[in-house]
């Protein structure tokens, strides 16, 4: 698990290390893919799927518990919805 977890780190480090932005999880999902990385039913991650969240929200928590918050940090900010917004920063609802 921690290969998956440390793929997705290294790949956030890219993002932020040569200015490149963010990243869809959508396209997140076809690297997972490409690099042999599968869900926990070893089926291929879908583009759109809870299971691409999880697998990177999972990631954010196995650096945090490491003590590795600048690699933390560099998932949070490197990956973005369909909608280009951070899925895990809570936004208050409009009234």
């Amino acid at each position: 698990m921690s290969k998956k977890y440390d793929f997705i780190g290294d790949l956030a480090n890219a993002l932020v290390k040569n200015d490149w932005s963010i990243m869809h999880v959508s396209r997140v999902a076809e690297l997972l893919n490409l690099n042999g990385h599968r869900d926990n039913h070893k089926k291929k991650y879908q583009t759109n799927g809870r299971g691409i969240f999880t697998v990177i929200s999972h990631a954010y928590n196995y650096f945090v518990k490491k003590g590795d918050k600048e690699m933390a940090t560099s998932i949070a900010s490197s990956f973005t919805n369909d909608k280009n917004e951070f899925p895990w920063k809570k936004t208050s609802k409009k009234k």
